[in-house]
């Protein structure tokens, strides 16, 4: 369940990253959004957000029981709906920390082309940050 309810807050986040991206074509994006071209501009970011999510939340279920115990707490010290928005959180948080990273234009979390229907896109490089 917990893992249902983090993979719930990557999705948020996901959503979020849509709604907000331009949709006419621009210096960063040669084409009017696609699914396809985000899909492909984004599956570095996406997969490594998701591995980060299912560590997380592993790493938290297992040990939240340990961490209870040494500060003396009851097993149900935290309510389980208080719980699973600490899992829709932990969801959340990794993609949306890793689009701040994208955003900041290391084009570390993308590809250097993308093709799309018989078109190359070459990333361009990008100035260095200071």
């Amino acid at each position: 369940m917990f893992l249902l309810v983090a993979f719930l807050g990557y999705l948020i986040a996901q959503i979020s990253e849509v709604m907000n991206r331009t949709k006419q074509p621009n210096e960063k994006h040669p084409r009017d959004f696609s699914i396809e071209f985000f899909l492909k501009d984004n599956w570095i970011k996406m997969l490594l957000s998701l591995m980060l999510v299912v560590s997380i939340s592993l790493l938290v279920n297992y040990t939240l029981p340990g961490f209870l115990v040494l500060f003396q707490l009851p097993e149900d010290f935290i309510m389980e709906e208080v719980n699973l928005i600490i899992y829709a959180l932990i969801g959340f948080a990794p993609e949306k920390v890793l689009q701040l990273m994208k955003k900041r234009g290391d084009n570390i979390l993308q590809p250097k082309e993308i093709k799309l229907k018989g078109h190359v896109y070459t990333r361009k490089p990008t100035k260095p940050v200071s």
